[in-house]
């Protein structure tokens, strides 16, 4: 028996040893998972820590040191997209893309420069505004295990450069059409060159265009260009470089253009008359940084302007009273003050496409004193010229305004004056549906006679022929509702859809009398079509229009088709 009592307390006592063993065990266990646990978290709370402490550096607005540059270009078409074609493939090999040595001439930076984050969105400006490049993106990457090596990357996207140019098209009651060819970036160099034959109610002829950026000064260009139409010849040719930053210390201008063209001036839907009228202009112009703060930039301008403008009659049956000739030569000085306060928007200007658009106030101010040698000291003309212009946002909301005034006042001839202002409205509705709105005036005192103030065409009221009403005061206002289905067809035209409302009307003293004196009015419908991956950057109306206010020359319906630069 008591063999069997202490066999059985030997066998309680292991049991009980066993359980408590394997209690502790499993304690232990647990709180070792418990510290891994803890550790885990910790450690990935650090990870993360370090992470977000990157991103947030990333995202500051501290200045970084560029020390290595890094420059991609992609081509015209994603091929990846689901609706790629063989077309975007043999497109892609066909084209050259854009040269990094000419995308890195076009930044306002270089390796190793300081520069702020604001320089991001500007730089992106500064390359989106050359016809060869589609749109852009200026990121940085930085290495957050070393914290040594900021690297900047500055990506390009092409447009198709190269354009078989065809065009063709009515408007105002005429007819127009043009072929040729024109690359915009050619080998990849950032050259433009084109050559085309066009042919319109005004004249016919051929005309070779040609421009290309220069290694130095940064952002210059140079143009040039011939015309040999059937009523004379034109050669221009100019030097520029603006103020393509904010910083920007200084800005030159030269240019010449000599020309020999027949001016048609139309009214009431007829040609009222011709004459000859040659043309010689010639500038040369400086600008200068005077201050730059977080407000705006103040600049300086210098300049000397010389023009003159002959007139003589056509052996023509059409005859009417020539304009008096113009010869002037000032030299002038101007003020500037620029505010940058850029906003990027989409279907403004242009189909589903990055816009970027000043909102600050924009004031340009000039005088200068003629010193041609048709005056005498007693009798020197003052050339005077404001512009300002301003934009404003509110939610959904986007407002434009601008207005100008110039003046020529001298004792030898009449005074002239003009002035003028525009205010645009655009109202996004919802995602597919905007209102837009644009309003403008004008009013003129003693104007040029090849000059004149007139309305119809496409100058504000659409289905009236073009200089159908004269005066010397005028207003226009339109109304449209824009429709964007958001429709990309193959990567190739993003299509849109208007109907509108024009109203208008111009009055006043005029060499020859309206046959309608009263408000033009107009209803339409019509398509857009816009290319973003052509360097063209045009925006193709198709419209159909119903001229409210009937009179001579006035189609019942007119059907338009025009390339325009917006919308």
């Amino acid at each position: 028996m008591n063999t069997i009592k202490l066999s059985q307390q030997l066998h309680h006592s292991e049991f009980n040893i066993g359980s408590e063993l394997s209690s502790r065990f499993k304690k232990l266990i647990n709180q070792g998972i418990k510290a891994s646990f803890i550790a885990f978290f910790i450690n990935s709370f650090t990870v993360s820590g370090q992470e977000v402490e990157c991103a947030s550096k990333a995202d500051s607005e501290e200045s970084v040191t560029i020390d290595k540059l890094t420059l991609i270009s992609h081509p015209v078409f994603d091929e990846s997209q689901p609706d790629s074609l063989y077309l975007h493939s043999l497109a892609n090999w066909l084209h050259i893309n854009t040269q990094q040595h000419v995308v890195e001439k076009l930044l306002p930076f270089a390796q190793a420069d300081v520069i702020s984050r604001a320089q991001f969105a500007e730089t992106e400006r500064i390359l989106n505004q050359y016809s060869f490049l589609r749109k852009s993106r200026v990121s940085l990457i930085e290495d957050c295990e070393s914290q040594q090596e900021n690297e900047l990357k500055v990506e390009t996207w092409d447009t198709w450069s190269l354009v078989p140019y065809i065009s063709f098209g009515r408007r105002a009651g005429n007819n127009k059409y043009a072929f040729g060819f024109k690359e915009d970036n050619f080998l990849g160099l950032g050259v433009h060159a084109g050559v085309q034959y066009k042919k319109d109610h005004l004249r016919s002829g051929y005309q070779v265009a040609f421009s290309m950026p220069l290694s130095f000064p940064k952002q210059s260009t140079v143009e040039l260009e011939f015309a040999d139409n059937d009523d004379g010849q034109k050669t221009y040719l100019a030097y520029s470089k603006p103020f393509y930053q904010q910083s920007s210390k200084q800005q030159h201008l030269a240019s010449i253009l000599k020309e020999n063209r027949r001016d048609s001036i139309y009214q009431n839907g007829e040609l009222a008359w011709q004459f000859s009228h040659e043309v010689e202009q010639s500038t040369l112009a400086f600008g200068h940084l005077i201050t730059q703060h977080q407000l705006g930039a103040v600049r300086m301008h210098l300049g000397i302007n010389k023009e003159l403008h002959r007139f003589t009659s056509l052996d023509s049956a059409i005859l009417a009273e020539l304009p008096s000739d113009r010869r002037f030569t000032f030299p002038w000085i101007g003020l500037e003050y620029s505010q940058a306060d850029y906003q990027i928007f989409s279907n403004i200007r242009f189909i589903d496409h990055r816009e970027d658009i000043n909102l600050g106030w924009q004031l340009i101010s000039k005088i200068g004193v003629d010193i041609s040698s048709l005056n005498t000291d007693e009798s020197q003309g003052v050339h005077l010229e404001n512009i300002l212009s301003k934009g404003m946002q509110w939610q959904n909301t986007l407002m434009l305004f601008s207005t100008n005034y110039k003046a020529y006042w001298q004792r030898e001839q009449p005074d002239h004056q003009q002035v003028a202002a525009e205010f645009e409205l655009y109202q996004y509705l919802t995602p597919r549906w905007a209102g837009y709105f644009k309003a403008q005036w004008q009013a003129e005192k003693n104007q040029y006679l090849d000059i004149p103030l007139a309305l119809g065409g496409d100058t504000g009221v659409r289905g009236y022929a073009e200089q159908y009403q004269h005066g010397e005061h005028l207003w226009s206002a339109s109304a449209e509702l824009r429709y964007n289905p958001h429709w990309e067809l193959y990567q190739l035209v993003n299509v849109a859809w208007a109907a509108f409302v024009d109203s208008g009307k111009a009055w006043g003293q005029t060499p020859a009398i309206n046959s309608n004196d009263t408000t033009l009015q107009s209803i339409g419908i019509g398509a857009r079509l816009f290319s973003s991956h052509s360097s063209e950057g045009n925006v193709v109306h198709m419209d159909i229009i119903k001229p409210l206010t009937m009179g001579p020359n006035v189609d019942s319906w007119q059907w338009r088709v025009q390339v325009k630069q917006s919308l």
